[in-house]
């Protein structure tokens, strides 16, 4: 049984930064096929990018898309479902990007609507520290040159949610670039001082100032309820 959290991701019904969905498909072990290649390659380039969106994402695998851009929660079947195993999947992935993805999968069914469906959920772990690049070429035929129509994943390319639209795709704008910069650096700099040795001191020394100033404010409150009961006893 789904956790109450996954099943709101299921029939949320439309697509976020943080949420995509794909309809039923399959993964593939060791995809030789271009239709197989193409099916992978979705799911991955999905994958990277939640990677490196804040506070990472979710994929549902079951999700059917209507034209005006509401989802609804179809299911895949038993065969697509079973297909999706972290060990193999994470096998595949790791040759393709740097650093790795965090990553979790949960499979199982859900009554929709008075009929039991099954669904497969992606839930990606935002990269920490650094974002992840995608390290391999993969095109739609092997046989052709790596001209833009025929990239599934490009190499040395990094990938992030869009929000308009909202989509995977390789990153571009200025705004974009600066927005992982400087979510980057806060990152790296928050875990370098975990690692340094003075680490709980120099946390302390962050929580002092809130601390005096509480204790200020507290000093101050006394003050005044002195004064206002001077003033009230005439003296």
């Amino acid at each position: 049984m789904f956790l109450e959290e996954i099943i709101e991701y299921i029939i949320h019904g439309k697509e976020e930064t943080y949420l995509e969905y794909k309809a039923s498909i399959k993964w593939f072990k060791k995809p030789r096929k271009n239709k197989d290649k193409v099916a992978n390659a979705k799911i991955i380039r999905t994958i990277l990018a939640m990677a490196n969106n804040q506070n990472g994402g979710v994929i549902v695998i079951g999700g059917k898309e209507k034209r005006n851009g509401e989802i609804t929660p179809l299911g895949i079947s038993k065969t697509n479902s079973d297909s999706f195993k972290y060990d193999d999947m994470s096998r595949y992935i790791r040759t393709i990007c740097s650093p790795q993805v965090q990553f979790k999968i949960t499979r199982d069914t859900l009554n929709v609507n008075g009929t039991i469906r099954r669904f497969v959920v992606i839930q990606v772990t935002e990269s920490q520290e650094f974002p992840v690049v995608s390290t391999k070429l993969i095109r739609y035929n092997d046989a052709e040159a790596a001209y833009p129509d025929n990239v599934l994943l490009r190499q040395n390319a990094i990938y992030i949610r869009s929000k308009s639209p909202i989509e995977s795709r390789e990153i571009s704008t200025m705004q974009e670039w600066q927005e992982l910069i400087y979510r980057t650096m806060d990152k790296s700099k928050r875990e370098l001082l975990k690692r340094m040795p003075c680490s709980e001191y120099i946390q302390e020394q962050q929580r002092k100032p809130l601390e005096i100033k509480v204790k200020d404010n507290i000093k101050i409150e006394e003050q005044t309820k002195f004064e206002g009961q001077l003033k009230k006893d005439r003296l």
